[in-house]
């Protein structure tokens, strides 16, 4: 038995040892996405234009409709993940501009990874003012 003991210690420290270094790992991927998600870097804003060629009376009226979000605070305490965002939506329909600010947090290990899946969310097709999507599209 005592022959095993330094074995259990050496085993021991060394899953502590990579335990500790997946949270280093963790830590530095989050601080990347905090440093890469800063305003000033400019990754941190996403723009959907649904007619992203718009036909010419569209932008003699002066007529741009889009979607809008940008993180303006992403903050982490482990696992724990929080992320602040403003909303603006440009309505051509009723000619208003929609602003309204979230916050959202989660924690990663509550994440199913089996879970995830990538789908082509908006299957183009050609239109006359250009290619554009249609929620019959996405579907298929």
């Amino acid at each position: 038995m005592k022959r095993a003991a330094p074995a259990v210690v050496i085993l021991t420290v060394v899953i502590l040892t990579a335990k500790l270094a997946q949270a280093q790992s963790l830590d530095e991927t989050l601080v990347w996405m905090a440093n890469t998600l800063r305003p000033s870097e400019g990754n941190n804003v996403v723009i959907h234009r649904p007619y992203p060629h718009r036909p010419p009376d569209w932008i003699r009226d002066n007529l741009d409709p889009y979607h809008s979000e940008t993180i303006t605070k992403f903050t982490h305490a482990g696992c724990h993940v929080e992320l602040e965002v403003d909303i603006a939506d440009n309505d051509m329909i009723t000619g208003k501009h929609f602003t309204e600010h979230d916050t959202g947090s989660f924690d990663l290990g509550d994440i199913d990874l089996n879970s995830i899946r990538m789908k082509n969310a908006c299957k183009p097709f050609q239109t006359p003012t250009g290619l554009t999507c249609s929620p019959e599209s996405a579907r298929n």
